[in-house]
């Protein structure tokens, strides 16, 4: 998950030397963004799905980097190197601006109901005109804010809850949907969930895994699905990659699910053939 994988880049890069591969990295990166040689950027799309129906109701994107030289460089190298540096906010519009063209040609191809969640980053929420660029890459698109999804983690939010509330109050009030990613492996802030305007809580792969055995990790996530539906905010179990973790999510009434069980994170043309040849989880 590349939105969890910025939670210690200060320790990371403030604690250790960094090593001359991450120095590559970074002088490519900078030589990439300066060019503004963007096609060497992909976004590729995970499946998130219906539990009851067995259907694709939405995607997350998730950013890859094809480097001439480095090759296919690693998120868990290039998440948080860009978020240290601040290089991710050129990075973070461009996926914003790409994902809401492609869910566009989604539209088009005759899947209008699916909805594509972007993951943010802490410098892209506290930009001025972050709620502007929103609203100006639907209505290029020509787009209801209702088909994209802004995904933000608990620690994002918690670095400045005043201005994470007041602009996701905002984005929320156009219409975009508001997920909080990878929920219970931060700061589970229970108490911010009822100010906060969120559509979808995306329970952290940790307790997924093995939920089935694991009797701590099935009483969190069986509390956060009840939790979710008198909230009225839609649940995905994040991480599946089991049966058994199935059969768990799907008695406890889980909304929906993401993860290796179904699909890995595909290309947009490797999406579309998906789309197309209407994949379904057996129900």
């Amino acid at each position: 998950k590349q939105a969890n994988l910025t939670k210690q880049v200060s320790t990371k890069f403030e604690t250790q030397t960094i090593s001359p591969r991450v120095q590559m990295i970074e002088m490519c990166l900078r030589r990439t963004l300066e060019q503004r040689d963007f096609q060497q950027f992909l976004v590729y799309y995970q499946p998130i799905v219906d539990l009851r129906s067995g259907k694709i109701i939405a995607a997350e994107s998730l950013l890859r980097w094809q480097h001439p030289e480095l090759g296919m460089v690693s998120p868990t190298e290039l998440i948080p190197l860009a978020e240290y540096t601040g290089l991710i906010l050129p990075i973070g519009d461009w996926v914003l601006k790409n994902a809401c063209k492609q869910i566009k040609l989604w539209q088009n191809a005759g899947f209008p109901e699916l909805r594509v969640a972007v993951n943010l980053s802490s410098h892209q929420l506290v930009q001025p005109d972050f709620s502007e660029k929103i609203m100006k890459f639907l209505l290029v698109n020509d787009l209801l804010p209702n088909c994209l999804e802004l995904e933000l983690t608990e620690n994002i939010i918690m670095q400045d809850v005043n201005s994470a509330t007041s602009t996701m109050k905002e984005v929320h009030s156009f219409g975009v949907k508001i997920a909080i990613d990878d929920f219970g492996a931060g700061y589970s802030a229970l108490m911010y969930l009822k100010q906060l305007p969120i559509d979808t809580l995306k329970i952290d792969r940790y307790f997924i895994q093995d939920i089935a055995n694991d009797s701590q990790k099935a009483a969190i996530t069986t509390a956060l699905i009840e939790m979710g539906r008198n909230l009225k905010i839609q649940t995905v179990a994040e991480g599946v990659e089991t049966e058994q973790e199935l059969d768990f999510l799907r008695g406890y009434k889980c909304d929906a699910m993401q993860g290796f069980l179904f699909s890995r994170p595909l290309s947009a043309a490797e999406f579309e053939k998906i789309l197309f040849a209407n994949k379904r989880l057996n129900v």
